[in-house]
């Protein structure tokens, strides 16, 4: 029985969301995402309530890191791939004893059924499996009738059925049924294509420190974050010194420390840059991003003061202040 079918990009497309919830590397690589930044966030805050928070983060970052890999490789595949590969455009498929033949413009091969992992059919289309992330794609609408699918559906599973298990292809191949989703496995050879697992991991996990560091990056520590605006306590503590001298000069600070902008305020004049920092890093084993040198670069650059001389452990952000300011006097 012979079957003339037209691969388009839409059954690629198919093909990967089909894959998308059933590939077992995907969900490992969610779990394995999912626990790096629940685990991440718990050492960085060190707090009750962040429990919460980083389960949230945790479940949205894998779950959103995973589905825009797979929509940003999917895109370039569709977008990439041509008629010239025998990926797309005509196949003509021939079912004998032997196995599946497929003939395109590009090549000819001679796919044994013993080499075939399953079957699924679905509505609208025949996948034949040949390993994870390899299929032939047999679309209904090539045949002339539902008939003729039903047919070539039912040929493929005898044929497969006489080298591997004659009652799982007559247990297991039955026609779609409208209302229910889950498609008939029939069976255990050349696919057509999906989607290159490695791409869509290093996508999706590029896209998850994208987000993590969008909506999770640059806040205070733990007890600073949780403060109201202490810009009261600075106009306290400096009633000469404008609000906006203040400002810049804990823009600098946080902007040395990666800090976010808008975090400034809730800096108080009498904490301590240490504390600040070990809150930052409350493990020995944490590497730091050299904020302290940066700091200090920025205070020579913008202010003219020498952060190595006036540096001591108790050092807080009101004495660093006083000390930017007096250059001006």
């Amino acid at each position: 029985m012979k079957a003339i079918v037209s691969i388009k990009r839409s059954d690629l497309l198919l093909v990967g969301l089909y894959m998308l919830p059933r590939a077992r590397s995907n969900y490992i690589f969610m779990g394995l995402l999912g626990l790096c930044i629940f685990v991440f966030l718990l050492f960085r805050e060190q707090c009750v309530w962040t429990v919460l928070v980083a389960a949230v983060a945790a479940i949205g970052g894998a779950i959103g890191g995973l589905l825009g890999g797979f929509a940003i490789s999917t895109l370039m595949m569709l977008i990439t791939v041509g008629n010239k590969s025998g990926v797309l455009g005509v196949h003509e498929y021939t079912l004998s004893r032997e196995g599946l033949l497929e003939k395109t413009a590009a090549n000819k091969g001679l796919n044994g059924w013993s080499g075939v992992l399953s079957l699924t059919k679905q509505r609208h289309h025949l996948f034949i499996r040949i390993n994870s992330y390899m299929f032939h794609i047999i679309p209904r609408r090539s045949f002339s009738s539902a008939a003729e699918f039903e047919a070539f559906c039912s040929e493929t599973a005898e044929l497969w059925s006489i080298h591997v298990c004659s009652l799982w292809a007559d247990t297991l191949i039955r026609p779609h049924r409208r209302g229910n989703s889950r498609s008939k496995r029939l069976s255990r050879g050349l696919g057509v294509i999906a989607m290159a697992t490695s791409t869509t991991l290093l996508i999706a996990a590029i896209a998850c420190a994208i987000i993590w560091s969008v909506f999770f990056g640059g806040k205070l520590p733990v007890p600073f974050s949780a403060r109201s605006c202490q810009g009261r306590d600075w106009c306290r503590s400096f009633p000469d010194a404008s609000k906006e001298e203040i400002r810049q000069f804990l823009s600098t600070f946080t902007e040395s420390f990666a800090f976010k902008d808008q975090e400034k305020l809730k800096l108080n004049p009498n904490d301590q840059l240490l504390d600040i920092y070990r809150a930052l890093y409350p493990h020995m084993w944490q590497a730091d991003a050299m904020e302290f040198e940066t700091l200090s670069d920025d205070l020579q650059s913008k202010y003219g003061v020498n952060f190595a001389r006036i540096w001591c452990e108790c050092l807080t952000l009101g004495q660093l202040f006083e000390q930017i300011r007096q250059p001006r006097k």
